[in-house]
Formats: structure tokens, C-alpha cells, sequence
């Protein structure tokens, strides 16, 4: 394996039932648009703005294993610049980071960083919304499968030692991704911020009775939002790092939740935030 390579392996979980064939390769195609997208852009510290992403990062497919639905590929990076970059963060913070923005896409809490690949995610604030713009329509035709079928499809990173499971879709992922409403009245919710990205003003919180965190963005236009407002989430972010569950402090906040069709909560469209 190169040093410019990422070893992946692609596994729909079907058991003894056929897979529709154009809806595998479907499946397959938006796994490797959304993965190679969002190398390319992490390793370019861009988005670029024609529609297909480069072609010096390209995902190519390996021998399949026999007698299963699992598809063995790679990740080539041929670019000079982008593959020093690669070198330098290494194969296994690139895909914690290629799964992180799978999952904000899909609107799944995402397996927590290593602080190598906190460090380059906050070098990427100014682009992340566009990443996950960008690669949205690769990330619902990675659902194929899932939506026709109901299987889920796991995608893992392999090295020569181990195979690691990065990310899985399933009729979950696939809800949150199509049908969604929105409430028409809005809720008060006391919570804390986890993540928040004041570029953009999107980020993750944790609400009373939650045990995962949930992303958000502000109901309204992001530069008409007060700068008190977005120093408060600021402050409560860094606050409440590492304390006593005691001396945490919450936000108030109003917001109209996004719901998918089993009515989980998906996101929530933040309309005002105050101290308790």
C-alpha cells in the first residue's frame, strides 16, 4: 500500500438476499464521491466549484471478495501537494475525518476525535458547511440500497494489521435524510453547547433528556444574529470543557426541531438563546 493510499472496504449486510445490481452500484458510487469529495477538500483546505471533484483523488476498486456483497477500494491521491499532506496527518485522522462529515450529513453524532484531527477540523471552520453541501447528494445516493432494500451497508478503513468500522447507514440514517418536517411552533429546550462553529453559527448541543448530541443552525440569516449571542454559545462551548457535571451551565434556547419520518429529532432551527 502506498503512502498516498487509503484502504477501505465496503460490506452490504444482505445476508442470503440478492442485491438489486443498480442499486448497489449506486450505493457504491455515492460512497465514492462522498469519500473522495471530502478528502479532496480536507487535503486542499477548498471546495472546489465545479460539480466533480478533482482527478488526482479518485476512489478505484480492488479484487472483491468471493461469494459476498463486499467490494474492497482505495483512496489514490496523485497530486504531489495533496499526497504530502496525506503524509503528514496520516491515513487514520483523514478518515476519522472523511466519517465526521459523513455523519454531520446525515445527522448522526459522529465517533469522537482524536485532538490530531480536532486540530486540523477547526482549520477546515471556514469550509465545513460547504463540505458537507457539497457532498449531500453523494451521501443520499450511498442509501440506495438501504432504502430499497432496508440493508444496512457499513464502510471500514483496512490496514495490513486491522480493519476499522467507520461508519454504517441503515433505515436510520436513510430517515433522516429524506421526508424531513419541521414543527411549526417552536420549543424551549435548556442545553449545552458541544460544538459550534462561529463562521457558520452551526454546531452540536445536548439537551436535557438527550443522550446524544443534536446538530443546529439559526433559523434565520447566521449575519443578523447579535454578536453577544454567538460569544454567549462561544463561552458556554469553552465553559463547560472538562467540569463537574454539578457546575455545568446551560443555555435557554427556542427552537423548531426537524424531525424524520419516525419522529426523532434530526436538527433544531435555533430562533433565541438566553442565560437561565
Amino acid at each position: 500500500m502506498s503512502a498516498s493510499d487509503v484502504d477501505f472496504e465496503l460490506k452490504i449486510d444482505s445476508g442470503k438476499t440478492l442485491v438489486d445490481m443498480e442499486y448497489g452500484l449506486e450505493t457504491m458510487s455515492g460512497f465514492s464521491g462522498a469519500i473522495a469529495i471530502t478528502a479532496d477538500c480536507i487535503l486542499s483546505n477548498e471546495v472546489p466549484s465545479q460539480m466533480n471533484y478533482s482527478a488526482n483523488v479518485r476512489a478505484k476498486l480492488m479484487s472483491a471478495c468471493l461469494g459476498s456483497y463486499i467490494q474492497d477500494f482505495k483512496l489514490v491521491v496523485s497530486d504531489p501537494v495533496k499526497s504530502a499532506k496525506l503524509a503528514q496527518i496520516g491515513n487514520s485522522v483523514l478518515s476519522e475525518l472523511i466519517t465526521y462529515f459523513i455523519c454531520e450529513t446525515m445527522y448522526v453524532e459522529p465517533p469522537v476525535l482524536t485532538k490530531k484531527a480536532e486540530r486540523l477540523l477547526s482549520k477546515l471552520e471556514k469550509i465545513e458547511s460547504k463540505i458537507i453541501d457539497r457532498i449531500y447528494e453523494r451521501v443520499k445516493d450511498m442509501h440506495k440500497v438501504s432504502r430499497s432494500s432496508k440493508f444496512p451497508v457499513i464502510l471500514k478503513r483496512k490496514t495490513q494489521l486491522k480493519t476499522f468500522k467507520l461508519l454504517e447507514i441503515n433505515e436510520t440514517t436513510s430517515s433522516n435524510l429524506f421526508n424531513l418536517t419541521t414543527d411549526p411552533q417552536s420549543e424551549e429546550i435548556n442545553a449545552i453547547i458541544t460544538r459550534f462553529n462561529s463562521f457558520t453559527g452551526n454546531g452540536r448541543l445536548l439537551a436535557d433528556g438527550f443522550t446524544t448530541t443534536i446538530p443546529f443552525s439559526f433559523s434565520g440569516s447566521y449575519s443578523k444574529v447579535k454578536s453577544s449571542i454567538k460569544r454567549m454559545m462561544s463561552e458556554n462551548l469553552h465553559n463547560n470543557n472538562a467540569i463537574e457535571d454539578e457546575d455545568i451551565v446551560r443555555l435557554r434556547i427556542t427552537a423548531k426541531a426537524r424531525r424524520n419520518t419516525s419522529g426523532d429529532v434530526v436538527k433544531y432551527l435555533i430562533d433565541t438563546v438566553v442565560k437561565p
